[in-house]
């Protein structure tokens, strides 16, 4: 019921234990979606805006014990999108940005053709565009691009479920 620690590993080697049961970590694939975001420390010119969604979410994904795979920022393309949704490397996806209702949104239709799409707009501010389903035994979770909605949802939804697969409280 908690992490293995240097010391740990060596109580367990002195009494013999070559090995125990434990529960891997879940990897999670990471996708930031929007024509208009810049990689982080960029300077945005116009109408371009910096992502901030994946900094912050990959420090959460470390704080509750999750592995994040390599990520990059993919354009507002479907099949790029559900390409890399469908991961099957991954035990999680985090989509970041295109879950509203717009005509770039593109998250929500591809979720429900890839899986399902078990909820989509929930009652809640922020976050309201946020959503979860499944692709096979994959949950997929539609984080709004809103820093701070993504944020929230991340909290509410993602943060939990994460730390329960991988054994925590």
């Amino acid at each position: 019921g908690r992490r293995l620690r240097p010391q740990d590993a060596g109580v367990l080697s002195s009494i013999g234990k070559s090995s125990v049961s434990c529960i891997r970590r879940p990897r999670v694939r990471l996708l930031v979606t929007g024509d208009e975001l810049l990689p982080a420390g960029q300077r945005p010119r116009g109408a371009q805006i910096v992502d901030s969604n994946s900094v912050v979410l990959r420090g959460l994904l470390a704080r509750d014990g999750a592995m994040a795979l390599p990520f990059e920022i993919l354009p507002d393309v479907p099949a790029l999108i559900g390409e890399v949704m469908a991961d099957p490397d991954s035990d999680v996806v985090l989509v970041s940005g295109g879950s509203s209702v717009g005509q770039e949104d593109h998250a929500p239709r591809l979720l429900a053709e890839l899986g399902t799409l078990d909820f989509h707009g929930i009652s809640m501010r922020p976050s309201s565009p946020a959503g979860m389903g499944r692709i096979e035994d994959r949950f997929v979770f539609l984080l709004p691009g809103n820093p701070v909605s993504c944020l929230a949802a991340y909290e509410f939804f993602a943060g939990p479920t994460l730390r329960a697969m991988g054994g925590r409280s």
